[in-house]
């Protein structure tokens, strides 16, 4: 027999009670195949009423049409070789056009787009391995059939059952393990690789540390996505106040050309500091992260747009003094 939720079967009891003015815990003593029986006829009645009431409220009401839309009917007549006054230009359109397949102009639209059913088809395979090279955070280069049919299992898997692909994702000691020992355990799972996660973000930098720096020595605010920008955005409201730099503002965005995806975005840094004879883009970025190679992509493209102009600020340069002779001219950092 199939086997059925829990919230099913509340909402099932719930229905059959109130439809039939029955006390909840003598329908709740009921079998289950009584239950499903039970709730299906009142699904069913419910179901004919609405039609019924729809249907007597549709011949009662003479439909109307808007200005546009008569327009519109008429000129679908006229296009079908109908001919004849407007009301039976109308009342042809009113008769005829439910049934038309209105999907004909979808296809035609796409056709267009692409100009044939072949590169239709192409254009859906390469959105498919985009969407599973970023499911299983890959390169785009690297789908293969093989990864294909297992993100098709995978996602039906996780569809059928998911206390079993949650299982799938625990130790073999939860094979026989019951359902709260199943949700405790990925529960724990969950919570540990979150804790490994957090531990790549070093030496005080907090990636989740989001808030608006409101400057004191300037009328503005900007939104920081990190702890180190904070920092940053701190060092220069003192650089404003004895003249270091003029202003802090966002940069424009740069469009850059991810190679593991092949594809193109677009990269914002996170501040444009203007100085007294000139001005720095600036990225805040941990040493260890430098070295991914969408990051890599992202700092050759500013590099070609700013030059020099085009800082990135690790743990090492987050000091007063390293920042002060940049913004004065006095070092030249690589980025």
């Amino acid at each position: 027999m199939k086997k059925y939720s829990e919230r099913f079967i509340k909402v099932m009891v719930s229905t059959i009670s109130k439809h039939d003015k029955l006390e909840k815990l003598s329908v709740e003593s009921w079998d289950i195949s009584k239950l499903k029986q039970r709730y299906s006829e009142i699904r069913s009645m419910s179901t004919k009423k609405s039609y019924s009431k729809w249907k007597s409220s549709m011949d009662k009401k003479e439909t109307t049409f808007s200005d546009r839309a008569k327009v519109g009917m008429i000129k679908w007549s006229l296009k079908h070789g109908e001919t004849g006054s407007e009301d039976e230009l109308l009342e042809y359109a009113r008769a005829n056009m439910k049934g038309v397949d209105h999907s004909s102009k979808v296809k035609k639209g796409i056709h267009s787009k692409y100009d044939s059913q072949g590169l239709i088809s192409e254009e859906y395979n390469r959105r498919m391995k985009l969407k599973i090279a970023r499911y299983y955070d890959i390169p785009f280069g690297n789908v293969s059939q093989e990864k294909i049919n297992m993100y098709y299992n995978d996602i039906n898997f996780g569809n059928k059952n998911v206390l079993e692909w949650k299982r799938a994702h625990l130790d073999n000691t939860f094979t026989e393990a019951s359902a709260e020992e199943v949700e405790k355990g990925y529960s724990e799972y969950l919570s540990v690789r979150f804790q490994s996660s957090m531990l790549e973000y070093q030496n005080g930098y907090l990636r989740t540390k989001r808030e608006w720096y409101h400057f004191n020595n300037i009328d503005q605010k900007l939104f920081c996505r990190s702890s180190w920008e904070i920092e940053f955005c701190k060092m220069c409201d003192g650089f404003l106040l004895d003249g270091t730099i003029q202003g802090i503002s966002v940069p424009q965005r740069i469009k850059y050309f991810r190679s593991d995806i092949q594809q193109w975005r677009h990269y914002y840094p996170d501040f444009r500091v203007e100085t007294n004879d000139s001005h720095f883009v600036v990225e805040i970025k941990p040493f260890f992260k430098c070295s991914d190679q969408t990051n890599k992509d992202k700092f050759q493209f500013a590099n070609r747009k700013h030059g020099k102009k085009f800082v990135i600020v690790t743990e090492n340069e987050l000091k007063l003094e390293k920042l002060k002779k940049l913004f004065n001219g006095e070092e030249q950092w690589n980025s």
